[in-house]
């Protein structure tokens, strides 16, 4: 087996107040991880300030420029709560190796819905005889060019993208890079990457008892993850949601094994040419929208 990268952060996201960021630092020299829970603050108190059915209605309406301007607050906050839990965690970005974020990366272009490609092509994975028991249900990204809102509070994507942005841009940001990314997406796609943890253990799980076996081994080598680890064990073995963010912040961590130990996993992105129920603008790139990754034994 190769050397091993050093350190890579999984990350769970939320964004109601009195919620937090899970973060889940695997050092992988010495496998142990450390955890970081960074509260987003108390409305009325330090929750930062913004109008969600604004925000709601510019996406519907497909500008960009008013999406920006009305959530940037948001990212302001992301960034400088995130800076301080580095410092808790006494690490430095430039020191981690790959950061893997349990959100969406960027709004959907889709002109018949909701919903980006990545997140339309589970089926493709799947023999027909197999999807009952492999079933993945996606938060369908909201699209700024459908022409219509999007259902259910969902600004923690708005928190999620903030991350992505202000790591992307190594905490260095404002209105115009925040807009910037808005339109174009992540930058540093193979240092940050999306990820949602149902499609990790899913992923595992259909490659059947062998996959299940090594992803428990490395699990059993992490210090400081008992009840992590056994939620994580349980998911892999009856397919279900662990219900806990720490967990799913270590899921996420887990999902950038393929980096790590790169002769013993690889790493593949949910894609497919013509996905269902899905038209993009002007046959936009797999980047711009962004795309989950998962990974597969070799």
């Amino acid at each position: 087996m190769m050397k091993p990268r050093k350190i890579t952060l999984g990350i769970d996201i939320a964004g109601a107040p009195g919620r937090q960021f899970d973060l889940a630092l695997v050092n992988w020299e010495n496998s142990e991880v450390l955890w970081e829970r960074m509260p987003l603050g108390t409305r009325g108190e330090d929750y930062p300030l913004y109008n969600f059915n604004q925000i709601r209605t510019a996406t519907a309406d497909g500008d960009l420029e008013k999406i920006a301007e009305l959530s940037y607050n948001i990212v302001g906050h992301v960034g400088e709560r995130l800076c301080n839990s580095f410092n808790n965690l006494n690490i430095m970005l430039k020191d981690i190796d790959v950061i893997a974020i349990d959100s969406p990366s960027g709004f959907s272009r889709n002109t018949m819905g909701h919903g980006r490609a990545t997140e339309k092509v589970w089926r493709y994975f799947l023999p027909t005889d197999r999807r009952r028991d492999f079933m993945v249900n996606f938060q369908m990204s909201p699209s700024i060019s459908c022409g219509r809102e999007r259902g259910n509070h969902w600004s923690w994507i708005i928190f999620g993208m903030g991350a992505f942005h202000v790591l992307d841009n190594n905490f260095r940001f404002d209105k115009k890079t925040w807009l910037n990314f808005i339109q174009n997406g992540i930058k540093n796609k193979e240092k940050i990457i999306e990820i949602f943890p149902r499609v990790t253990i899913q992923s595992i799980r259909i490659q059947g008892n062998d996959a299940i076996a090594i992803l428990i081994k490395i699990l059993n080598k992490l210090r400081n993850t008992q009840i992590e680890n056994e939620l994580i064990k349980n998911a892999l073995y009856n397919g279900q949601r662990t219900g806990n963010d720490r967990a799913d912040s270590l899921i996420a961590a887990l999902t950038t094994l393929p980096f790590v130990y790169s002769d013993r996993f690889k790493s593949i992105t949910l894609k497919n040419a013509n996905p269902r129920n899905y038209n993009p603008i002007n046959s936009i790139s797999w980047d711009r929208e962004g795309f989950i990754y998962t990974l597969i034994q070799n």
